[in-house]
């Protein structure tokens, strides 16, 4: 089998050791296996935005160090194969935007362009509604990179006789070029991510995690498998309560009070737990997981609470923002901030509010998507959901089609759903991934391969030293971020305090 792996994100750790481990992988097998590299020909990365000449040269000798470990059978190659009139055409490639639904619609033959640059420049800037004049340059840097991958990895399948390819992510712009080519092909890809942990990864084929219905048909194939019935019911069960104990590593519940509910709680309401997602997140992935009901989901709250303000009979809404926000100041924390009626509480994301004691307090929980619309499913509490996640067509929530109809539930005393989908989605995220072999992790972003620590060599790491000497730019950045988080942080306790 002739297998290539793009990498070209080193400093993301663990995800390039994951590509390290899958070309090894290979080359126990017999397979013949190349790596396709970037050498700095991407205008613009996720993981350097703005194409800082230290960060870059970081990024390479990680690389080069990286590679250094993997059997001298490996071929290295660049993925860059532009040609000359590659680059004419490169330049009259559209780059300036009057909107964002304008920029989504921008394709090269059957690749998403415009949705892939939103989709990595609206992760940088953690805004869903980003100004795309403003953010101008970067955008237009993560067109031409992702219009650069799309082209060289056509010439490369084009000119080489490929079976599989294996890329990170496949949602960022540059990622996501090389999923196309790959389909545009038809040569069998597969997406990888961390698992459930950093000890195991998790492998997409010819998509990403992000797509949902293929995450659908995982779950219940998972739930379904031979062998599984002996523990999976443990499993699942598991995995909601460790989470609403605040135990689960990838919980944002640490700096809650346990049982604390909001300072105006009145247990004679209609009390309604409405829990609010990172809209960020999930603002460019693709038209599948746009919301069926609202522009956004603080359209869908202001909406609601218009519809409330005439006839709020004796509900309360009490409006818990994600504390993943709780760093963030973009348009939908302001947006959420200005919620206001009589029958409306607003928990901020650093509130100590204990979120499954407002869960497991409430008549019905209403979600866009967050995680919390399964947990309290499973926990017997009538879930509503206005949005689109992975377990919207399970059945274990009320789906309403339009916004009357969600007022209505409301209004209605609905009863519990099923348990059983909520155990095959709680069984299925603790066990899908493939464990590592040669890495091992330490802690989420670091860990060693073969037992070494991927680190650029001394004479890199000199290189690296003297060229920030000479672009101080990113330096400057960073402090500017630092001192934002910091005064974000205090603020944030200063709420808790007041």
């Amino acid at each position: 089998m002739n297998v290539v792996v793009f990498s070209a994100y080193a400093l993301n750790s663990p995800h390039f050791e994951t590509e390290l481990e899958i070309a090894q992988g290979h080359a126990d097998a017999g397979d013949r296996v190349s790596i396709l590299t970037c050498g700095g020909e991407m205008a613009a990365c996720d993981p350097n935005p703005y194409h800082d000449a230290p960060r870059c040269a970081k990024c390479i000798g990680r690389r080069n160090a990286g590679l250094a470990l993997l059997p001298r059978s490996i071929v290295v190659e660049p993925f860059y194969r532009l040609t000359a009139e590659d680059r004419r055409e490169l330049e009259e490639l559209p780059t300036h935007f009057e909107s964002q639904e304008e920029l989504k619609r921008l394709r090269v033959g059957e690749f998403d362009i415009g949705f892939a640059a939103l989709s990595s420049l609206i992760s940088k800037v953690r805004e869903p509604r980003v100004d795309l004049v403003a953010h101008g340059s970067l955008l237009r840097g993560l067109l031409l990179a992702a219009w650069t991958v799309h082209r060289s990895m056509l010439h490369y399948l084009d000119s080489h006789a490929v079976d599989r390819v294996y890329v990170f992510n496949g949602r960022y712009a540059p990622m996501r070029a090389v999923l196309r080519a790959c389909q545009e092909r038809s040569v069998e890809c597969y997406t990888h991510e961390r698992g459930r942990d950093p000890r195991q990864f998790i492998l997409m084929r010819n998509t990403t995690i992000h797509d949902i219905g293929m995450v659908h048909n995982l779950i219940w194939e998972t739930w379904n498998a031979p062998g599984a019935e002996s523990d999976r019911e443990k499993v699942a069960r598991d995995w909601y309560e460790i989470r609403a104990r605040g135990k689960d590593e990838r919980s944002h519940v640490a700096g809650q009070q346990r049982k604390r509910l909001p300072v105006d709680w009145d247990g004679t309401k209609r009390n309604i737990a409405v829990f609010v997602s990172s809209e960020d997140e999930v603002a460019s992935i693709s038209d599948a997981w746009r919301n069926p009901l609202y522009e956004t989901q603080t359209a869908g709250l202001q909406a609601i609470v218009e519809s409330l303000r005439s006839d709020p009979r004796d509900i309360h809404l009490n409006i818990r923002a994600h504390p993943f926000l709780s760093l963030i100041d973009n348009a939908q924390t302001r947006d959420l901030a200005k919620l206001d009626a009589p029958f409306v509480t607003v928990i901020p994301p650093a509130d100590p509010v204990d979120t499954y004691e407002l869960m497991r307090s409430s008549v019905s929980v209403l979600t866009f998507g967050s995680t919390a619309g399964i947990e309290a499913a499973y926990w017997g509490i009538p879930s509503i959901l206005a949005g689109m996640t992975y377990y919207r067509d399970l059945g274990v929530t009320y789906n309403p089609a339009t916004h009357d109809e969600l007022i209505q539930m409301l209004y209605r005393d609905l009863e519990p759903t099923p348990i059983e989908p909520t155990l095959a989605y709680g069984y299925f995220w603790p066990t899908f991934g493939v464990p590592h072999r040669y890495f091992t992790p330490d802690g989420h972003f670091k860990g060693r391969f073969k037992g070494v620590r991927v680190r650029p060599s001394f004479s890199a790491q000199a290189r690296i030293a003297l060229l920030r000497v000479l672009h101080p730019q990113r330096a400057v950045r960073h402090v500017k971020r630092m001192v934002d988080k910091r005064w974000r942080i205090l603020r944030n306790k200063m709420r808790r305090r007041a």
